[in-house]
């Protein structure tokens, strides 16, 4: 009888065990299932081109004074941002 009552104690406690460890895992694997799916159906704000485009920059020495003029901002361009910036913030403030 008494072994009977070990056998019976032994067959519920895995039985448990087990389904607790299946019903777990399970759960685990849906969750993060659905988990992936929104994070990767979510749209990106990002757009990447699939063509890479370069532009060579030649070196100071190769420049000229109006080229350099070109690529880099002056005094007055930088005055200009100034203001507008000052003026949209303004007005955006409003």
């Amino acid at each position: 009888m008494l072994p009977l009552l070990y056998v019976g104690i032994i067959s519920f406690f895995t039985s448990v065990s087990i389904t607790n460890v299946i019903t777990r895992e399970y759960l685990r694997y849906t969750y993060e299932n659905k988990l992936n799916k929104e994070l990767y159906k979510k749209k990106s704000l990002v757009k990447f081109n699939k063509y890479i485009r370069v532009k060579k920059i030649p070196s100071i020495m190769d420049l000229s004074y109006n080229s350099l003029s070109e690529l880099w901002y002056n005094k007055d361009d930088y005055e200009l941002f100034n203001k507008e910036y000052i003026f949209f913030k303004k007005f955006n403030s409003l």
